[in-house]
């Protein structure tokens, strides 16, 4: 992937991250030994998580992304669907928003491995999808369907944001916490 590419894919996270309220800190398109960009959140590990318990999961980062996002004390089943959806929703926008911007699709593997767990952790997949048979590939078939048609609709809605956000991440490389408030209050005025 190019560099403009990167910046589309991550500026689709970072508007979709802004809109849903899912606290963005940081974006950026400098790569690291495990991505090519990335946006970071405000940790929402429990305060009580002992550095043990961080390092343990920083090293399993399927682990990690699903305690990111459910607290394992919330019980509340109804608030982890509203909650996946969002971050389900970010997560594919960022291929959706590269795809649209030069129809590429490189570089969201990390991003659909992580949305298929949140599936697995949040939501209970109706019956029409197999799982016995293929457990992978019935997730994968809910993710598709249940949730691409609304990214691509997000996106779609969205995409100056979208455009305006990769310029900016294109000239900066990377947005600080400061950055991307100040680009939140421009985004709502486009």
């Amino acid at each position: 992937m190019n560099k403009k590419e990167i910046a589309y894919h991550e500026a689709g996270h970072l508007v979709a991250d802004l809109y849903f309220n899912l606290k963005p800190v940081e974006a950026t398109i400098i790569p690291n030994k495990t991505s090519l960009g990335s946006v970071s959140h405000k940790n929402r590990l429990r305060p009580d998580y002992t550095p043990e318990e961080k390092l343990n999961a920083w090293r399993n980062r399927t682990k990690l992304k699903r305690v990111l996002i459910f607290d394992p004390y919330d019980l509340d089943e109804q608030r982890q669907k509203r909650i996946g959806k969002k971050y389900i929703l970010s997560l594919l926008a960022g291929h959706v928003a590269q795809k649209k911007y030069n129809n590429t699709t490189d570089g969201a593997d990390n991003d659909f491995e992580i949305a298929l767990n949140i599936i697995e952790v949040a939501f209970r997949l109706p019956k029409k999808y197999d799982i016995d048979e293929n457990f992978d590939q019935g997730y994968a078939d809910y993710l598709w369907n249940r949730f691409m048609p609304q990214t691509e609709m997000f996106v779609t809605n969205h995409w100056k944001e979208i455009t305006h956000t990769a310029n900016l991440l294109l000239k900066k490389k990377t947005l600080s916490y400061e950055d991307i408030d100040d680009l939140w209050q421009t985004l709502k005025q486009i």
